[in-house]
């Protein structure tokens, strides 16, 4: 698993093969690993406060019990394309403290805008799971949006 998937760490390269261009690729493996099941961690990704934006990407199984599975890259993934939807960085306008509350107390979670096409709305709320065992792996996520991406 990667461990701290977020769009700071996503690059775009250049490719003739993809008719926009470039490509996506994930970057920046300092926090990956190896994992069959579940483990508690005391490292984990990103909680970052830029200059007016607080990213957030880490479920909340993974602030308020340490938890790590396959699936928090999943939810990464999830907040990921919210933001490319939203065009937004998550939890914009919150502080760090305030988004762990949040998160972890009030049970917040991030809401597409009305009009976003149901099936991608499916997959994001699938992805962002406050259940990490309902949540897809990254390989069904990227098998359901693949048919969404030919049809736009």
């Amino acid at each position: 698993m990667h461990g701290d998937l977020a769009g700071g760490n996503v690059l775009l390269a250049t490719s003739g093969a993809d008719s926009r261009g470039f490509t996506a690729k994930v970057a920046d493996f300092g926090l990956a690993r190896i994992l069959s099941a579940t483990c508690e961690t005391a490292t984990f990704g990103t909680v970052r406060q830029a200059k007016r934006a607080v990213r957030l990407h880490m479920p909340p199984e993974l602030m308020d019990r340490s938890l790590l599975s396959k699936a928090t890259d999943c939810y990464s993934l999830g907040v990921l394309m919210w933001e490319m939807y939203c065009g937004q960085h998550a939890w914009a306008g919150r502080k760090v403290p305030q988004i762990i509350h949040a998160k972890t107390v009030r049970g917040e979670r991030l809401a597409l805008p009305q009009g976003c096409p149901p099936d991608f709305r499916e997959l994001v709320d699938a992805c962002m799971a406050d259940d990490y065992d309902q949540r897809p792996s990254c390989q069904q996520a990227a098998a359901a949006i693949t048919p969404m991406l030919a049809a736009a």
